[in-house]
């Protein structure tokens, strides 16, 4: 059993679809940003997703959502979301760290917060600007990945490093870039992806249908 605490169109939007996915029991409950963004440090009143029951796992709580991703995959080898050969395993981590730092963590803050990366208010648009930069670089990163015939972001088919990939597939199409202009082969995949059942329920429970 899992609890999953998130804010809608959030990072653990991933997470959400791989509970779907997973089959495995559990409730969910929406914070709202205000909430969150003062929280203390209390498993209640966070984002992240609590451990309840004891399948191959102590109860706990996890808050990054690679780790919940990982957690969750290795989990349930069932649902085949994770490569199972060691190399594959690798390049699925790879896509989660680099989406986790460099796009959500610097590159999107940058533009969400600046004051995280300038004490001087007077440079907080020149750090914006440099944040839209860099999402439009990594965001062509990934089209230049996803560009050759393989059906996921990794050789074994769809995975983990493809929920999470929509996560910013959204985002872009939500700041007003045209992904399917743009970016083509990813949307291709994202088009495949979202017409899964556990996909599209997510999208519904969250709104972004």
């Amino acid at each position: 059993m899992y609890h999953l605490f998130y804010t809608k169109g959030s990072e653990l939007f991933a997470a959400h679809v791989v509970l779907e996915e997973i089959g495995s029991p559990y409730t969910a409950d929406i914070l709202d940003k205000i909430s969150t963004q003062n929280a203390v440090p209390d498993a209640n009143r966070r984002n992240g997703l609590a451990i309840v029951d004891r399948r191959n796992a102590e109860p706990g709580f996890l808050t990054e959502t690679s780790a919940i991703l990982l957690f969750l995959a290795r989990n349930y080898p069932e649902a085949k979301l994770i490569p199972h050969d060691p190399y594959g395993e690798a390049q699925c981590l790879e896509w989660l760290s680099w989406l986790s730092i460099q796009v959500s963590g610097v590159a999107f803050e940058q533009v969400r917060h600046p004051d995280r990366f300038a004490l001087d208010p007077n440079t907080y648009r020149e750090v914006v600007t440099k944040g839209w930069w860099k999402i439009e670089e990594h965001f062509d990163r990934i089209e230049e990945r996803l560009s050759d015939e393989w059906e996921g972001a990794v050789r074994s088919g769809y995975s983990i490093a493809d929920i999470y990939l929509l996560v910013f597939w959204l985002w872009g199409a939500r700041i007003g870039f045209s992904m399917a202009g743009r970016w083509r082969a990813w949307t291709r995949l994202m088009v495949k992806i979202m017409s899964r059942p556990a996909v599209r329920r997510v999208m519904l429970i969250e709104g972004l249908d």
